[in-house]
């Protein structure tokens, strides 16, 4: 490598620290510098490139979530003329099954709801006020799905709204969330009318194509490991690929030229990951992770980072720690 790529490596190292720079593990220019030197000496200035592109628009910073959080207090579409009266009725949702981020942003949210409102979440809640349901991202819908299913049944209202709030929401898991809701509270025999707020939609329905919000292939490529990979985990089931014939339609990457080369990178890397790494299991694809009945034998491909935590949703190559060093060092459950 030479001194001048060394270099603009390093600007871009900068640029990205200036992106995710409140991420909870504190990142530095010579941790992001240790990750890149992971990949081939010649990909490490166009992985790193795109990544500041990518992260620009999806990482979702502190700033951007407290502003967000404040915005929601007075906004007239959720609690409509009276927010004080709004927000003393309304119930908040603190039985998550598993993580700490809901109980984190609820004391984002007290703190708020005390400087905007003058009284915090001791004083709020009623026997007929809407219930309010927090967290970071709404990627497959399971979280939030497995948080109410014993809850609806069990201490849910015979009559509710229950509006749900997250900084970053994909629409598969949307569908899917939706759909699992109104399954659990008609077999409950309960009506519950979920509403779904976020500061950034994520396109990822299986025929979304180009438009895809996340890490999708567009073609497998042609190699052993990948060869081996479809025959021992995907089985003859076809895999989800983005269309060949069709360009980037994403606003989150710059290019289909640069998009198909982070993607094929993440891909080959996350499997080179899966062979050194002995504590994964079956569902941390080489994209990320997908629960064992998902049709994305691939992995997730999520893009969204908050300054929280990353999800186990994004590449393998985001966040898996020990042999390999990560970009993001992740919050376990």
């Amino acid at each position: 490598m030479t001194d001048k790529s060394k270099d603009e490596i390093v600007a871009e190292a900068k640029k990205l620290l200036a992106v995710i720079s409140d991420y909870w593990s504190k990142p530095t220019v010579e941790r992001i510098e240790h990750w890149l030197e992971q990949f081939d000496s010649e990909v490490r200035l166009p992985v790193v490139t795109e990544l500041v592109h990518i992260l620009s628009k999806s990482y979702l910073s502190a700033k951007k979530t407290e502003d967000f959080l404040k915005g929601l207090i007075s906004n007239p579409k959720l609690v409509g003329s009276d927010r004080a009266s709004f927000w003393k009725n309304a119930n908040f949702f603190n039985a998550q099954q598993g993580g700490q981020s809901q109980r984190e942003l609820l004391a984002l949210f007290d703190a708020l709801l005390k400087s905007e409102v003058g009284f915090g979440l001791e004083a709020c809640g009623s026997k007929d006020g809407p219930i309010i349901y927090l967290d970071d991202l709404l990627l497959s819908g399971n979280r939030l799905v497995n948080d109410l299913r014993p809850w609806i049944p069990g201490e849910a209202p015979k009559d509710c709204e229950l509006h749900a709030i997250f900084m970053g929401i994909h629409s598969g898991g949307s569908f899917y969330a939706n759909k699992a809701v109104s399954e659990i509270a008609t077999k409950a025999e309960k009506k519950l009318k979920l509403n779904l707020w976020r500061v950034l939609p994520f396109e990822n329905f299986s025929n979304s194509g180009a438009a895809a919000d996340v890490y999708r292939l567009r073609k497998l490529p042609d190699d052993e490991p990948t060869t081996r990979y479809i025959q021992e985990h995907v089985q003859g089931e076809p895999a989800l690929l983005r269309p060949e014939k069709e360009s980037n339609k994403s606003k989150f990457f710059s290019s289909e030229e640069k998009r198909n080369f982070l993607e094929q990178t993440f891909w080959a890397t996350g499997l080179h990951i899966r062979e050194i790494a002995g504590n994964l299991k079956e569902t941390h694809r080489p994209l990320g992770y997908t629960s064992a009945n998902s049709v994305n034998k691939l992995g997730f491909g999520a893009i969204a980072v908050t300054y929280r935590n990353c999800p186990n949703n994004c590449p393998l190559a985001y966040w898996v720690g020990d042999p390999w060093f990560p970009l993001f060092e992740r919050k376990t459950n």
